[in-house]
């Protein structure tokens, strides 16, 4: 029989978040008095739920025609690429999972220059822009997810590589809802994180701030082999807080974490569902049923309080 192991957490916590476009080399333009490539037009940016939404129009020439050997364009973001695009009806592009901070973004287009007597080689217009865009969406301390609306999308859950096994279950809980790492499909070698938007520390320099949660493990098979990782992610790094493997079944166990090294940076907390067995063990987080929320900043003196109103319930997966 293979593996199967139920995991269940109840999650209390403060927490939350691009693709990576390729890198692309770039023939220089040889020096050249006969022609002017030119960049492209009316390039815009605005936000959409937290992500970075920018356009642009294509090159004109004075006559208002495409510019011949127009082959892509290149899209920086505070001066490093972030990604190329291979054709020249691209015209828009959604950068995802910011993090807080301002981001400048400046285009480019990419001209191939047989037409203009140099076959094989490319060439770089000037830059169009820059656009400025300023990501401030993060939730506030004390954040609490009951998954009462069934969905990951209310409070922006996103997953690397992708949602795989990650479900939510209406039916199932203490009580329910709750999410589940499942076993089916039957996977193998995987390495999946669920990640929330991104959570403020900045306002609290002088404070602590704990992740807490409950689990229950079902172990079918041990072997230390399933794992399920807590991470928060600062400092453009992802920093493990605890690893639980199937070492045996448990029942409930409480966990509260110090994770105070967030505290005056933004960040997002993880689950890393990860293994090498056909069937993974079911995780599932949820809430308690009449208690506040266990993961809040509190001052670093006897007096202990809930900042900024009263704690939501929540959880994660």
């Amino acid at each position: 029989m293979n593996p199967i192991k139920k995991l269940i957490l109840l999650l209390f916590f403060a927490a939350t978040a691009g693709i990576c476009g390729p890198v692309f080399g770039q023939t220089m333009i040889p020096d050249n008095n006969r022609y002017t490539l030119y960049p492209p037009l009316n390039f815009t940016g605005t936000l959409v739920e937290c992500n970075g939404y920018l356009t642009w129009q294509k090159p004109q020439l004075p006559d208002g025609t495409t510019p011949a050997g127009l082959a892509g364009y290149y899209l920086y973001r505070n001066g490093v690429l972030r990604h190329y695009f291979p054709s020249g009806d691209s015209l828009c592009f959604y950068d995802y999972n910011m993090m807080y901070g301002t981001y400048i973004y400046t285009i480019t287009a990419n001209y191939d220059l047989t037409s203009y007597g140099f076959p094989g080689q490319f060439g770089e217009s000037l830059p169009g822009g820059p656009v400025n865009l300023l990501i401030n969406c993060s939730f506030s301390l004390p954040f609490y997810e009951p998954w009462d609306l069934g969905t990951f999308a209310f409070h922006s859950w996103s997953f690397i590589p992708s949602q795989g096994n990650w479900t939510i279950n209406t039916g199932e809980g203490s009580p329910a809802p709750a999410v589940f790492f499942t076993g089916m499909p039957a996977i193998q070698n995987y390495d999946i994180v669920m990640n929330s938007l991104t959570l403020p520390g900045i306002p609290w320099v002088c404070a602590n701030i704990y992740l807490e949660f409950d689990y229950q493990l079902t172990d079918i098979a041990s072997g230390g082999t399933e794992k399920l990782i807590a991470e928060c992610f600062v400092d453009n790094t992802w920093l493990p807080v605890i690893e639980l493997k199937n070492e045996g079944s448990t029942g409930w166990i409480h966990q509260k974490i110090d994770i105070s090294q967030v505290c005056g940076k933004q960040f997002r907390i993880g689950f890393k569902a990860t293994g090498h067995h056909q069937r993974p063990f079911q995780i599932c987080h949820h809430r308690h049923s009449k208690e506040p929320c266990r993961l809040f900043p509190a001052m670093r003196s006897a007096m202990r309080h809930t900042a900024g109103g009263y704690c939501k319930r929540g959880r994660k997966a």
